[in-house]
């Protein structure tokens, strides 16, 4: 294996997506003290630089489909933020993207996308799916906590979703985001 960074003060780099353009995003949760975790920044030339500076517990993490936005969700707040990438990398603000009424006290963890840029967002109760605008369009009610989810098979036509100690797969009439090779 290739180490691509490594920092020992990072609390335990968790979930990463690469954009088209080529770049890393990590996320590193502080899921003891529930204050400094970070999204970080790996380009392609190497440089690793820490991103954002408002989310306590960053978790999941997953770039548009054109690769100028970066979805995160944050396990502590309980809410999905959005960032604007900037041609150097490094991310606007942001702003709160979506956060559900749920009467479920499951955190958020890992998202995927689809090919129309349909998010699949794992947490408070199942798989909420949400349009590129922040607004649910569907929920998958899963009896257990869903800690990720990817889209799989020949077809990219299915969703694989983790939780503790088993492994669901729904067949989607929506492909998965994959990007030209």
């Amino acid at each position: 294996p290739l180490v691509l960074a490594f920092n020992k003060d990072w609390f335990q780099p968790n979930d990463l997506c690469q954009t088209i353009k080529g770049d890393i995003y990590f996320t590193d949760p502080d899921f003891k003290n529930k204050k400094d975790g970070a999204v970080y920044h790996l380009s392609k030339n190497g440089i690793v630089k820490k991103v954002t500076f408002d989310l306590p517990v960053p978790n999941g993490i997953i770039a548009s489909n054109d690769g100028e936005k970066l979805y995160v969700s944050d396990s502590h707040l309980k809410e999905w933020r959005v960032y604007q990438i900037a041609k150097d990398g490094s991310l606007n603000s942001g702003k709160l993207f979506f956060k559900p009424l749920s009467n479920s006290t499951k955190s958020p963890d890992g998202m995927t996308i689809d090919s129309k840029g349909n998010l699949y967002l794992t947490g408070m109760g199942g798989i909420w799916i949400v349009n590129p605008k922040g607004i649910a369009i569907g929920f998958i009610a899963v009896p257990e906590f869903c800690t990720n989810i990817a889209f799989g098979d020949v077809d990219y036509k299915t969703l694989y979703i983790s939780c503790y100690k088993k492994v669901y797969r729904i067949k989607t009439n929506i492909m998965g985001f994959l990007p030209a090779r």
